[in-house]
């Protein structure tokens, strides 16, 4: 199991990428400035943008770090075809 930490996490694609990972058992952490917003029911940690310039610590054990673009959407979905 990962923990990743997704930054934009309540996007269209962050949104995706999130119940993604959960699906195979992996751990997301929404970081965003109104992370409550738009992701969908699990238990995901959300945080703030605030919340990490008070403790950066918090994304400690996070294995990779997204920015999820619109770029790296579109990819996946070429190479599922």
């Amino acid at each position: 199991m990962k923990k990743v930490a997704i930054f934009g996490g309540t996007g269209f694609i962050g949104r995706e990428l999130a119940r993604a990972l959960a699906e195979r058992g992996d751990e997301a952490v929404i970081v965003s400035r109104e992370p409550a917003r738009g992701v969908a029911a699990g238990s995901f940690r959300r945080l703030t943008w605030r919340d990490l310039e008070d403790d950066p610590a918090l994304l400690e054990g996070c294995e990779a770090i997204k920015f999820p673009t619109i770029e790296e959407a579109v990819g996946d979905l070429l190479r599922k075809r």
